[in-house]
């Protein structure tokens, strides 16, 4: 179990880090990628296109003396964070349960940034899904 929190704690320390420069880590990038593949069956092919820059500035107060920076992270503006993928599946693939493949796969997305994030996946150039826009309650 601590191992897992360990996992998620680094997953937040990469989400955090991707506010505060605008851009995703090459592991976050590396997750994306993979996802469709994992979820899907037949993938020929996946594009990813993101938003996920933060429109809130961030505080953070620095040492000199010591060459410290500690980042101030109040709450993100990630409402707009938006995931998009394009996935060309061979149709003679099983793919029964399409709504759950979508559904594990906003869910991995969602794991690996923020819980509102938005996840739009087109199939062979349709739209097949796209997150409820505030899932927060």
């Amino acid at each position: 179990m601590s191992e897992d929190n360990d996992t998620l704690a680094k997953v937040r320390e990469m989400a955090k880090l991707s506010l505060a420069t605008n851009r995703i880590s090459s592991v976050q990038e590396k997750n994306l990628k993979t996802f469709p593949f994992v979820f899907f069956n037949g993938v020929k092919s996946a594009k990813i296109e993101y938003d996920v820059r933060n429109d809130n500035p961030i505080e953070y107060e620095l040492d000199p003396r010591n060459l410290d920076i500690k980042y101030k992270f109040g709450e993100p503006a990630t409402g707009h964070f938006k995931i998009t993928y394009h996935i060309d599946l061979d149709d003679s693939e099983d793919n029964h349960n399409m709504e759950k493949r979508y559904k594990h796969l906003e869910g991995a997305v969602r794991t690996l940034f923020w819980q509102d994030t938005i996840v739009e996946i087109n199939i062979n150039g349709s739209l097949g899904y796209k997150s409820v826009k505030n899932v927060k309650s």
